[in-house]
């Protein structure tokens, strides 16, 4: 069964080699396969995007470290006073994102600590009930399995 099936992907892999598409032409040939490893030149990616084909000017970017450590850029002096001022030659850029302010989180002040329920009397017995059930289950298969290797001794 496995071979038939493999047998009918190869045959409708290799039928895309055979079939004609809208252009009259195959739809699939053997130079579709091989990958395009060429690197495209920069003029290439230039005219492509309709970019000028000089080095663009330096950006300017601003860097600070926030009250956590955690370093934050910014293409806006004014997100932050007093950041250290890089000069960037522009590459991909993408505006600023400016977070909401953090709101401050009230802890509500208990006058009791979290207190554990402790079991009641009546749960302490039903487990103590399950202990004995399980036991007694314990017993009765060690007496099954001494009884039948006794009897397996004595063949």
């Amino acid at each position: 069964m496995i071979k038939v099936l493999i047998a009918l992907l190869i045959i409708a892999f290799g039928g895309l080699f055979f079939i004609k598409g809208p252009s009259g032409e195959p739809i699939l040939t053997l130079s579709d396969l091989k990958p395009d490893i060429s690197v495209p030149s920069a003029e290439s990616l230039a005219a492509k995007a309709d970019l000028p084909k000089e080095i663009s000017k330096p950006v300017k970017v601003y860097r600070w470290k926030d009250e956590d450590g955690n370093w934050h850029f910014s293409n806006k002096e004014s997100d932050a006073i007093g950041a250290e001022t890089m000069e960037l030659q522009e590459t991909n850029t993408m505006p600023a994102f400016k977070a909401p302010e953090k709101q401050p989180t009230e802890e509500v002040a208990t006058s009791q600590p979290k207190i554990t329920p402790i079991p009641g009397i009546s749960q302490g017995l039903e487990t103590l009930n399950q202990a004995k059930q399980l036991q007694s289950t314990i017993d009765k298969r060690k007496a099954d399995l001494d009884k039948a290797l006794q009897m397996e001794r004595k063949q």
